[in-house]
């Protein structure tokens, strides 16, 4: 992924993280590619603050394949540690 539908996940993430998420709601990031892993751990949005702390963790480079069932696997990874601890 490259050029203009780079932008566009940025753009559309960004939006995500400063239009919908709530305050006081939990995002965790995971990207994957030809593997996966988890760019934030849950974080509770508590400010524009934590939004920008977010946003400037989304990729700026895509590399590999796109294998989303891997991205899925540690987005339960990240579900399954919030279960463990609640």
């Amino acid at each position: 992924m490259k050029g203009q539908r780079l932008s566009l996940l940025q753009s559309t993430a960004g939006f995500f993280l400063n239009q919908i998420i709530n305050e006081q709601e939990y995002v965790a990031l995971v990207t994957f590619s030809s593997n996966a892993q988890i760019l934030t751990p849950l974080t509770k949005i508590e400010g524009q603050a934590t939004r920008d702390e977010l946003i400037s963790k989304l990729p700026t480079i895509a590399t590999g394949q796109t294998f989303i069932c891997k991205g899925f696997r540690k987005g339960f990874e990240v579900r399954k540690k919030l279960l463990l601890f609640n």
